[in-house]
């Protein structure tokens, strides 16, 4: 089954590892929201939680998280970065399949008749009952590397 955690920023936290540093620094969730395509018009904003997989007559369900990026400077070197995400449950293991999202959105108006477009997958995952309970860790080095490059670009120009 795949499921899809859709990123543009599960309870999570992006962390980069600066270069040459030790140090870690973390990028805070702004905004976070899911939505299920069986319930098109619907909008989770104020949902305390967020839901991703497939529940068959419940309808399949997409999360989105946006991360702060107020901790990537121009002169940033980035060793690693990593998301981290909690799992509370797991109903049916299967994969996680994370998406950078193309377009704007907003939590509280976010739903399935109009959602935002997407990138290709940069990263999957395999989500297993032993993960509930506990934080998996996927490495998005080339996501946020690709970030500070942007960034760096954009400071760049006049």
């Amino acid at each position: 089954m795949k499921n899809h955690l859709l990123l543009g920023g599960l309870i999570g936290a992006l962390i980069f590892l600066p270069a040459p540093s030790a140090r870690a620094e973390i990028a805070h969730v702004t905004a976070d929201t899911h939505m299920n395509l069986n319930r098109p018009v619907r909008t989770y904003g104020d949902a305390v939680r967020l839901v991703v997989g497939n529940f068959n007559d419940r309808g399949v369900r997409h999360a989105f998280v946006r991360f702060a990026d107020s901790i990537l400077e121009p002169g940033i070197g980035l060793r690693a970065g990593t998301l981290r995400l909690w799992v509370r449950t797991v109903q049916t293991p299967g994969t996680l399949d994370i998406h950078p999202v193309l377009d704007p959105w907003q939590e509280d108006t976010l739903r399935a008749a109009a959602p935002p477009g997407l990138d290709t997958a940069i990263a999957t995952v395999a989500i297993v009952a032993a993960d509930a309970a506990n934080f998996v860790t996927i490495d998005l080095t080339g996501l946020t590397t690709a970030w500070v490059n942007r960034i760096r670009l954009t400071t760049a120009l006049p």
